[in-house]
């Protein structure tokens, strides 16, 4: 048509070969697997699709991954004041040089720690040494100021609310929210034992493991440390995990499929097994003797579900750990099936309930192994002689039964007159009243 414009015709910028192949390279060697020796991963969805915030942190983040996240950005002052104040106790004419130290190490040690993680890290050495100064330093002042009480602040938020300490708990042992321990303890060799106070405070395992015991249901007497400065582990959750096991249940020998698995505990009860509270090392040291099923007590509160699933997520995605967890969580959901199994276990002390609701128990149970990848299980044996001593009295009884009042055809004869005999002369005496009473 006479006057219409031509369409614009898109200008192609050739880019050079030379630039066009470094790009593609650095993609390339972006994408490169991450080291085989990683320690510290995220969630997959498949297990955060069942419940996302168990493995998100509520007041603070620690370590890269979720640093920027919205909701932990007012612990930031915190942080920082923390870490001021760590830094305070050096000689003042050291606090710099204390400082620098920190920084020199990170900088020095970035690609070892950035192999503790199972992804790149978007952020360059120095930020990810700024990240890492602020949150290792705010975690040993952290511990430091639970152990030593005249250390604390008047107004220190962290330790006047209630709710406060709890809630760090339960953020530092989350699977995202670690950093590598290695760092931890550098940082505190370069900053409290080089200080006053260095002299009277434990190893940081200790120190770690004392503020997290009233969140776990660990023996104090059960420490893996034993007093040893050279125990090691890979980060807190890591400790933790650690802390749960003897060395007798690191050494324990799993089976393979087809497990043995039990009833519910109302249903074990009808047989005449009874629940038994145990004092053990170990949470998971149970054991099954005349009829008694003795379990150590767990205590069941407001971060019981985020730790166990987040040990659980652990176990599943490292292969430096077997599952241990997993399979105390797959006896626990076989024996609570209900909020009746879950008053069971609290009568007879096996389950020390701080949230009241039975229901609650009994559901977070049972949702804990949706998604979960069972490749080993610790309790076979223990549920085969549960189960045979189940079959045996079942057997027993049925014998019982048997010889008393089947021994032979006229006893079941018998049996079926008298109990005709009865209920003719029930009805015969209930028309009786009846008649009796008619006007």
């Amino acid at each position: 048509m006479a006057g219409a414009e031509a369409p614009p015709v898109s200008a192609q910028v050739e880019i050079p070969v030379e630039t066009w192949l470094t790009s593609l390279d650095q993609k390339l060697q972006d994408s490169l697997p991450p080291s085989s020796n990683w320690r510290i991963c995220r969630v997959p969805r498949k297990l955060q699709s069942v419940k996302k915030d168990a493995y998100s942190p509520q007041v603070i983040s620690i370590g890269p991954f979720h640093h920027a996240a919205d909701n932990v950005k007012p612990m930031a002052h915190h942080k920082l004041h923390y870490a001021t104040c760590l830094l305070s106790r050096t000689p003042a004419t050291k606090s710099t040089a204390t400082l620098a130290a920190c920084a020199d190490f990170l900088r020095r040690f970035d690609a070892t720690i950035r192999a503790y993680y199972a992804e790149k890290i978007d952020l360059n050495q120095t930020q990810l040494a700024e990240v890492l100064i602020v949150d290792s330093l705010f975690i040993i002042e952290l511990f430091v100021r639970y152990f030593n009480v005249d250390l604390r602040l008047q107004h220190d938020p962290i330790f006047t609310s209630s709710w406060m300490i709890l809630t760090l708990q339960r953020d530092l042992l989350l699977l995202e929210n670690q950093i590598p321990f290695f760092v931890l303890e550098m940082l505190f060799m370069i900053t409290v034992k080089r200080s006053a106070i260095g002299p009277s405070m434990p190893p940081l395992p200790e120190l770690a493991l004392l503020f997290f015991k009233s969140a776990l249901n660990v023996d104090e007497k059960s420490s893996p440390i034993g007093g040893s400065t050279t125990w090691s582990c890979h980060h807190l959750l890591d400790l933790t995990y650690r802390s749960y096991l003897g060395r007798g249940e690191r050494g324990k020998k799993k089976k393979e499929k087809p497990w043995v698995l039990i009833q519910s505990a109302k249903e074990l009860k009808t047989v005449g097994i009874k629940f038994r509270k145990v004092t053990a090392k170990h949470l998971f040291e149970m054991e099954f003797k005349d009829g008694k099923f003795r379990i150590p007590p767990l205590t069941v509160h407001d971060s019981t579900d985020s730790l166990l699933r987040n040990l659980m997520a652990y176990e599943q995605f490292s292969h430096a750990s077997r599952q241990f967890v997993t399979s105390y969580v797959m006896l626990m959901d076989r024996l609570i099936d209900t909020k009746e199994d879950v008053q069971i276990l609290e009568k007879a002390g096996v389950i020390e309930n701080e949230l009241g609701d039975s229901g609650y128990v009994s559901n977070l149970f049972n949702e804990m192994c949706k998604q979960i990848v069972f490749r080993e299980f610790y309790y076979d044996g223990l549920c085969e002689q549960v189960n045979g001593y189940s079959k045996g009295r079942w057997q027993k009884s049925k014998a019982h039964f048997k010889s008393v009042y089947l021994k032979n055809i006229w006893t079941i004869v018998s049996l079926f007159v008298a109990a005709w005999v009865l209920a003719a002369t029930t009805i015969q005496t209930v028309y009786s009243i009846l008649d009796y009473n008619k006007p």
